[in-house]
C-alpha cells in the first residue's frame, strides 16, 4: 500500500530540488562566463488528501489522523485524560480500538488483531494509545498491568466515544 510522504520529507526534497536547478542553470550559461546563480527557492508542497474511500465501518465523523498522537497515561492519570481500555474488534480490515472517550480505526488485516485471550488482560485498564505517523504507521497500546501492543498500520482515524 503506498502511504502519503511526510510533509517534512516532501519540504526536504523540494529543497534540494530547488538548490539542484539553481546549480544546473549557473553551469549551462551560454557566454562563456559563469552564470548568476539565482537565489535558492524554497517551495513547500502541501501533502495531496487521500483519494480513497473510506474503508466501510469508519463511519463519516471519524477524523483522520495525520500526525503524531499520544492520548491517555497508562497509570490511570487524572481523570480528565484517563483512557480506559473497553473492547478491541476487526472487521473488513479495519481495527477497532474503543477506550471510554474515543474510537481508533486502523487498516489492519484482521488476521493482524490481536486474539480476545490476549485482549482480556487490557478490558477496563488504563491505557496509553499512541500513534507515530508515517510510513508505516505504528499504533501502540501500553497499559501498566496488561503490557504493550505495538501494530503497524495503514490509514487512521479518531472519534471521539
Amino acid at each position: 500500500m503506498i502511504q502519503p510522504m511526510p510533509r517534512r520529507r516532501v519540504a526536504a526534497i523540494a529543497v534540494l530540488l530547488a538548490a539542484a536547478a539553481a546549480a544546473g542553470a549557473a553551469a549551462c550559461s551560454s557566454s562563456g562566463s559563469p552564470a548568476k546563480a539565482p537565489a535558492a527557492a524554497v517551495t513547500t508542497i502541501a501533502p495531496t488528501a487521500d483519494a480513497r474511500p473510506r474503508p466501510p465501518g469508519v463511519p463519516a465523523g471519524a477524523v483522520a489522523v495525520t500526525g503524531d498522537i499520544t492520548l491517555g497515561d497508562p497509570t490511570g492519570g487524572a481523570p480528565a485524560t484517563r483512557q480506559l481500555f473497553f473492547s478491541q474488534s476487526c472487521s473488513d480490515n479495519v481495527l477497532s480500538i474503543v477506550t471510554d472517550r474515543v474510537v481508533i480505526y486502523a487498516e489492519l488485516a484482521c488476521e493482524r488483531a490481536l486474539p480476545q485471550s490476549s485482549v482480556r488482560p487490557f478490558l477496563g485498564e488504563a491505557v496509553r494509545l499512541r500513534v507515530a505517523y508515517g510510513p508505516p504507521a505504528k499504533l501502540y497500546i501500553d497499559s501498566r498491568t496488561a503490557g504493550s501492543v505495538e501494530f503497524t498500520v495503514g490509514r487512521l482515524w479518531l472519534k471521539s466515544s
